[in-house]
């Protein structure tokens, strides 16, 4: 984006083309960069859910680099937002790009802008003045690594195919997978990135690790999914809730959300049941096999471990303790096929 400025209006006249700072912040309100999550959205009283919180309140009250550590399905995202909400870039830009989808050759132009024909600012540029967040920042190339470590040292960002580099103010948020070790030891990460975005990490605890929250989440997703779709908002039934105690949540918050937006979008009566939950959660007792279940039960359990596996019947039935013969032989009783499950 270019703003136009006449020096001259004789023969030949010359005009200067200038980047608009202003303009860019335009553009970055225009997509979408902002942040909506707040500390207060953070719901549970764990312990573990309690410390992060009170690490993300410190982590507002400076400008350095914080690494958000967690599984997928963590709320890294909504961290990150509710450190930039907190702080005093809270009325500026909070733009986050998701590193893991975006395509190698074209990482370094989505961060950093191209010039040229059709050239544009990249997400630094347009995060100028507020905060950048890096999604599962293990998966950028090398390349892209040696860009944000300029950008750490010394503020400065420079588009693809242009030389001069832009001085950009930006905050920086990175969030990570358990992977993002194991590539620093196999050289795939930038060992001096690390230790400056390490300098400051926030542990996002997975679901399993802080259960007593579970009802609380649970029941802000219900509301919050029955008002997207226009409906009355439901309680959960006892039944049903101690479905979703039960389950190991493998998947964490994200997971949590798609089961509860299916359940609200299912549910016919006044209360969200153990029939409206996906059949995996409704069986979570698959991974502690005890005694002999009833036929219905029987089937339940084989449907989740189908489910849980995508269809691996080796993994399924060590999943539920029992020979890879015997799980065959249940399946054909049932009339259950598993590739229908892959």
């Amino acid at each position: 984006m270019l703003s136009f400025a006449p020096l001259g209006m004789g023969k030949g006249g010359v005009l200067a083309l200038r980047e608009s700072r202003r303009l860019c912040g335009f553009a970055a309100r225009t997509i979408g960069a902002g942040a909506v999550y707040a500390l207060d959205d953070i719901p549970g009283d764990s312990p573990a859910i309690a410390q992060a919180r009170e690490a993300l309140r410190r982590a507002a009250r400076h400008d350095a680099p914080v690494l958000l550590t967690g599984e997928e399905g963590t709320e890294r995202h909504g961290f990150a937002q509710a450190i930039h909400n907190a702080g005093r870039r809270r009325e500026a830009p909070f733009v986050a790009v998701h590193c893991g989808g975006i395509p190698r050759s074209l990482m370094r132009s989505e961060l950093f802008g191209f010039d040229g024909e059709g050239g544009r600012p990249g997400k630094c540029e347009l995060a100028d003045g507020g905060t950048l967040f890096l999604d599962g920042v293990e998966a950028l190339p090398l390349t892209a690594q040696m860009g944000i470590l300029r950008l750490l040292r010394g503020g400065e960002t420079a588009r693809v195919g242009g030389g001069q580099g832009r001085t950009v103010n930006v905050r920086l948020i990175a969030g990570a997978g358990p992977g993002l070790s194991e590539a620093v030891r196999e050289g795939l990460f930038l060992k001096e990135l690390h230790e400056l975005l390490r300098e400051y990490t926030i542990t996002v605890p997975p679901l399993r690790e802080r259960r007593s929250d579970i009802e609380a989440l649970a029941a802000r997703c219900a509301s919050r999914f029955a008002q997207a779709l226009g409906k009355q908002p439901k309680p959960i039934a006892p039944e049903a809730m101690e479905a979703l105690l039960k389950y190991s949540w493998p998947g964490n918050v994200r997971e949590l959300e798609t089961v509860l937006e299916r359940a609200v979008a299912l549910a016919e009566g006044d209360v969200i049941g153990l029939s409206d939950l996906h059949a995996r959660i409704s069986a979570a007792e698959v991974s502690v096999p005890t005694g002999k279940p009833l036929p219905g039960h029987e089937a339940k359990r084989l449907l989740a471990a189908l489910e849980r596996t995508a269809g691996n019947v080796r993994e399924a039935a060590k999943l539920l303790g029992i020979s890879r013969g015997g799980f065959y032989v249940k399946l054909k009783k049932l009339g259950l096929n598993p590739d229908e499950y892959r």
